[in-house]
């Protein structure tokens, strides 16, 4: 339990740091190293975002077919929202369509879920821990 002010402002501290550190868009050349090293570079974009979601499913413990279906719940609208957010920081090449199209939603979707995901970053510190977390699971699969 943070119990002091201090105690509250180094935690938020490390985690301003850790959200900088997960919004920053790799270069072209990490998709490469992340596909290569883990067995995906004959997969086509559509195959590695599948397995990708699969991972984030897994990790946060809901079911792929609710987080693509229409449901609302927090859970999966966060679990959206960190997926969009993991692939639009790792393929940066793509068009917002087809980040989208993985999990049947348009691009305006996946612009909702940027904003939506800075937004649970600053504030939200489950959320962030969460995401930072997940973000380092799914870079050393």
């Amino acid at each position: 339990m943070i119990e002091t002010t201090t105690e509250k402002e180094t935690l938020l501290g490390l985690l301003t740091k850790a959200q900088r550190f997960a919004d920053i868009h790799f270069p072209k050349q990490y998709v490469v190293t992340l596909t290569e090293s883990h067995n995906l570079s004959g997969l086509d974009f559509e195959a590695v975002a599948d397995i990708i979601l699969d991972r984030v499913c897994f990790f946060l413990r809901v079911e792929k077919e609710t987080v693509m279906s229409k449901n609302r719940v927090n859970n999966i609208v966060e679990a959206r929202f960190m997926y969009f957010n993991y692939m639009l920081a790792t393929f940066k090449g793509y068009s917002l369509e087809s980040l989208g199209k993985v999990c049947n939603r348009d691009h305006a979707t996946v612009i909702h879920a940027r904003k939506k995901h800075s937004e649970f970053m600053e504030t939200d510190l489950k959320y962030a821990y969460e995401y930072t977390t997940l973000v380092k699971h799914l870079d050393t699969f």
